[in-house]
């Protein structure tokens, strides 16, 4: 993990590794970057959302795993809603639907390709 400072407040950015760090470059200010092998804190990336455990991470215990996409917390759930209303218009999610989508952001970990996979998925037969 790579920290970022930010600010005059201590706020501070994580990116998971040097592809993600690149990725940022033109939106913080990296000069500042810390290499570290741990935190004590789960850290999600800025760029990618993928979640590091932390050393004091309190995700065993409370049973959910830190360590795949955090695809809930990030832009990329919003994207899927937005493709799959963008595809079908106003759409109602079902308790599966949504499983169905975090199942398939584990996978593929677009937003965009998981809201089009849903689409397709509920219209098989509509040439969409």
């Amino acid at each position: 993990m790579f920290f970022i400072p930010v600010g005059t407040r201590g706020a501070h950015v994580m990116v998971c590794d040097t592809e993600c760090l690149n990725a940022v470059r033109d939106r913080l200010p990296v000069e500042e970057t810390l290499a570290l092998s741990t935190t004590l804190v789960c850290a999600t990336c800025y760029a990618c959302s993928l979640t590091v455990e932390g050393t004091h991470c309190p995700c065993a215990r409370l049973e959910v795993s830190c360590c795949a996409p955090s695809w809930l917390l990030s832009a990329q759930s919003r994207l899927a809603v937005d493709t799959i209303y963008e595809a079908c218009g106003p759409t109602v999610l079902s308790d599966t639907d949504w499983d169905q989508l975090e199942s398939w952001a584990e996978q593929v970990w677009n937003g965009g390709v998981v809201g089009l996979l849903w689409v397709r998925e509920q219209q098989p037969d509509s040439g969409r």
